[in-house]
């Protein structure tokens, strides 16, 4: 019984001093990327915890007082507020790529941008952000990227879920919004080695991304023609110009659901995007950037 003790003492020991060297050793290399933690604030909207810091692809982020990783501009004349999903957050790059600071620098400082990016974003929660925050960032034009199936996801009838603001185009109610697995994804992103053999596939249980339907939905035109009149009577779109791939499949249905003159559509080329990744890099920004500006100008021209 000594002997066993000795060994499982000299084991506990041994196995404690590794997986502090690892853990360490995946901090001081930045062997994972960090995560920041999500809130449900009192509108039922997801935010991230304040003041949270951490590094992506070796790039700081870090969350302001507002919840949110982006620009913070609130006291210019003229503001701009851009709303997105994971392509306006834009974590894989340095904060210096942001469609914001391109345009800020472009329209020589002449406007304050108020960036509110988060992933998972729907449509539906992008016009609920749009609501709550025009009030305090009193805009003169605000900006509303529409990726792929961002349409779709914001109603319920197509498909429901649940970490994900939706609505039901039945009733006309907001879907309640639970953020999956806290105490799980606090432990994962805290703990580095646990994180490191996830991201590796060592575990087989997916419980860091959002839900998503990566299949093509089969377009149901009646129920996306009674969000978009949904929408057009729930918020007031006059400051509202819409962000949009020309390619994006339902195009068509949205041009005529918003009028061509409320979209700013854009072509991506290979180059645009992060290596590896179906996010925008530096130079996707930079050319999305210059089409916004245009439009921008040629508002405040006239």
């Amino acid at each position: 019984m000594k002997i066993n003790s000795k060994f499982f003492k000299k084991l506990f020991f041994f196995t404690l001093i590794s997986f502090i060297s690892i853990e360490c050793s995946i901090r001081i290399f930045k062997l994972t990327n960090d995560i920041p933690q999500r809130e449900i604030d009192e509108n039922g909207l997801q935010t991230y915890v304040v003041n949270q810091t951490g590094y992506f692809n070796n790039n700081l982020w870090k969350v302001n007082e507002y919840g949110f990783i982006g620009l913070k501009d609130v006291n210019h004349d003229n503001q701009i507020l851009i709303i997105g999903d994971s392509m306006i957050e834009n974590i894989m790059n340095p904060i210096e790529c942001n469609l914001g600071y391109y345009i800020k620098n472009q329209m020589k400082e002449k406007y304050g941008v108020f960036e509110i990016g988060r992933s998972g974003m729907t449509l539906i929660e992008a016009m609920e952000f749009k609501k709550k925050y025009e009030t305090i960032i009193k805009p003169k034009k605000i900006i509303v990227f529409i990726n792929e199936n961002d349409v779709e996801e914001s109603i319920s009838e197509i498909s429901r879920l649940s970490d994900r603001l939706q609505i039901s185009i039945k009733s006309g109610d907001l879907e309640k919004v639970k953020i999956k697995y806290p105490v799980l994804k606090k432990i994962l992103y805290n703990i580095k080695t646990i994180y490191y053999l996830y991201i590796k596939g060592y575990f087989s249980v997916n419980f860091l991304k959002f839900q998503t339907n990566k299949k093509v939905m089969e377009t149901n035109y009646e129920k996306l023609e009674k969000f978009f009149t949904i929408l057009k009577l729930n918020y007031d779109l006059e400051k509202v110009t819409f962000l949009i791939n020309s390619n994006d499949p339902n195009i068509e249905l949205i041009e005529s659901a918003l009028k061509k003159n409320k979209l700013i559509k854009f072509k991506t080329l290979e180059n645009w995007f992060v290596k590896g990744d179906g996010h925008w890099n530096c130079l996707g920004h930079k050319n999305v950037s210059n089409l916004i500006v245009e439009r921008l100008n040629n508002i405040y021209a006239n």
